[in-house]
């Protein structure tokens, strides 16, 4: 990207994510949490050779990568007893990275609410929040259709 000389943005929808049980979108694997760290890294090094807006930009999507993965984590019925561990161990690569700030205000409020839980901690809110948002996206998939 960084040595394009030119881009082209496409607003056309040209691909169709379809959810199958048994792919990483649906099952938590603790090794999910290390490459999306090691992704992060990079993403956030890389924002920053851009300036700081583009490093604040870096920092929404990565936090938005580890609300993802927690989505995941908090719906995987197989996790089990290692969910709390889990969930504190992506708590702590969140704060770790620096990825809360003044940033966090230019997320969607859903999104912001889940940062809010994630940072102070309370999984059960966090749990109610992710279920709570892919109800609403069911519903407004289903009203779309």
């Amino acid at each position: 990207i960084g040595r394009a000389r030119s881009f082209f943005y496409c607003a056309l929808p040209l691909y169709y994510y379809r959810a199958v049980p048994s792919s990483v979108t649906k099952t938590y694997r603790p090794r999910q949490l290390d490459d999306v760290k090691l992704a992060v890294e990079e993403l956030l090094s890389y924002g920053a050779s851009w300036g700081d807006a583009c490093l604040d930009e870096a920092r929404r999507g990565a936090l938005l990568q580890y609300i993802y993965l927690l989505h995941i984590l908090l719906r995987d019925p197989a996790v089990g007893d290692v969910r709390r561990e889990e969930y504190e161990r992506l708590r702590s690569y969140v704060q770790s990275a620096h990825l809360l700030g003044p940033w966090c205000n230019g997320l969607r409020i859903d999104k912001r609410a889940e940062v809010g839980a994630l940072t102070h901690g309370w999984m059960a809110l966090s749990a109610v929040l992710a279920y709570s948002v892919e109800l609403l996206k069911r519903i407004r998939d289903r009203d779309t259709a």
